[in-house]
Parts: structure tokens; C-alpha cells; sequence
């Protein structure tokens, strides 16, 4: 995309081309919101908008393009006023994120644990359930699925799944959406593993998140047979 195309991408949603993500996704729900056809605006200024929005960021706009609820919340604050993470599960501290492994529940029913948009999903998943805090002074992006790997205990790797696709199907504060972490921000998350063979249990957990200037941090966490059985549980009422 060349320069010109790309300023007029900002212009549409009244933002300047220096303008950080939260900006650009503030301008474009406050537009889409507006012209949407639902409330009488017109259907190809809302689809430019929604275009202009995907070209900047990259990224699928919301399907209706109405304001979602943000999922982070701020972690209990200390007698000191410092924004902490919880202190529950394992933690690994990283500069970007302070991740938090509260449970990882293996052989999970999802048709009735977690069900996804059909009402159904296949049994015996392991389902990882996190806490992501950004305890820095910018903003990063939490992926979820697309950064997790499980370690299987035949030594391969086996990545984050689909089954469960929406968070409004999960209970509390849970979610599976990749989400925007503003400073002292967290997030709880649940990843879901591709179906492991039979034999295999997991031994570990990675994710790995890239850094606002490049590079990534890979936050791994080993379990011994021990830990995982003190972690197979589902944290959810």
C-alpha cells in the first residue's frame, strides 16, 4: 500500500498517521457506531470505514462494528497502591508480561465445560486458563491460541485450537480474544489445545509474545507430574 492510500486510511477515521492502535480502534467504533446502517447511515461509508480500519490495523474489524466490552480489568492494588498481578498458580515475569498459569485442566468435556457456538466440541482437550498482565509503560497484544504451544509428552509441540470461539461463551471475566493490554491491564484468558493423541499428557506450556520494537520473549513453563495434577482443574463455576 503506498503512502497516499495508506494517509487517506487515517483521514477517514480522523486520526493522524502517528496515532497508536487504542486510537485508531477508539476512532473506528465511535465511526462505525455512527454510520452504521442500523441507525440510518450509510452502508458504503460503513463498509470504508470498516475497510480503512482493517488496512491500518491489519486486522478483522468487529462484524457489526458495535463497541464490544473490554475484557482486561486492573489486578488487585497492594496497601502501596502498586498494581500487582494475583499471586494464584505459576508465574513466569517477563518484560513485556507477567503470565500466570492458574490451571491447566486436561481431559476437559468442552460440549459441557466450554461449549463453543454449536453447543458442542469434541472431549478430552487440555484447556490452559491464564492470566496475562502487562506491568510495563506500553501497550502489548495478548494472541491467546495463535502464540501458545503444549508441550506433549512425546516431545512435540502442539498449538492452540479453535474449539472454543467466542467469550461470551465462557463464564466471568474469561476470554479467548487476542486483546490489547494498556499498561497495568490484565487479562484472563483460556487457550484450548488441539487434540493430542491418545498417549500423549502435556509436560509444558510456552507462549511466546513479540516486543513493541521487535523480538520476542518466550515465557515457558515446565510441569512435573506433580504440579500438573495440582493444576488439572477448571477454575470456573
Amino acid at each position: 500500500m503506498d503512502r497516499n492510500t495508506i494517509e487517506r486510511e487515517y483521514e477517514l477515521l480522523g486520526v493522524s498517521p502517528d496515532a497508536d492502535e487504542e486510537t485508531v480502534r477508539r476512532a473506528y467504533r465511535e465511526l462505525s457506531k455512527r454510520h452504521h446502517p442500523d441507525q440510518g447511515g450509510s452502508r458504503e461509508r460503513f463498509l470504508r470505514i470498516r475497510e480503512a480500519y482493517e488496512r491500518i490495523t491489519g486486522e478483522s474489524a468487529p462484524a457489526d462494528g458495535r463497541e464490544e466490552p473490554d475484557p482486561t480489568f486492573h489486578p488487585a492494588t497492594e496497601p502501596g497502591g502498586e498494581l500487582t498481578p494475583p499471586a494464584e498458580g505459576i508465574t513466569v515475569e517477563g518484560e513485556h508480561l507477567t503470565l500466570t498459569l492458574v490451571a491447566l485442566a486436561q481431559d476437559v468435556d468442552l460440549a459441557t465445560a466450554l461449549a463453543d457456538d454449536s453447543g458442542s466440541a469434541p472431549a478430552g482437550r487440555t484447556v490452559a486458563f491464564l492470566r496475562a498482565y502487562n506491568p510495563g509503560p506500553r501497550s502489548v497484544r495478548w494472541r491467546g491460541r495463535e502464540a501458545t504451544n503444549f508441550i506433549g509428552s512425546d516431545g512435540f509441540m502442539y498449538g492452540g485450537s479453535n474449539a472454543v470461539s467466542r467469550s461470551d461463551r465462557l463464564p466471568g471475566r474469561w476470554s479467548v480474544d487476542p486483546v490489547e493490554l494498556r499498561p497495568g491491564r490484565a487479562v484472563e484468558a483460556v487457550v484450548v489445545a488441539r487434540q493430542l493423541p491418545e498417549e500423549v499428557s502435556v509436560e509444558g506450556f510456552v507462549y511466546s509474545q513479540p516486543g513493541p520494537d521487535g523480538g520476542t520473549e518466550r515465557y515457558l513453563f515446565e510441569l512435573k507430574p506433580a504440579v500438573r495434577e495440582e493444576l488439572d482443574r477448571l477454575p470456573v463455576d
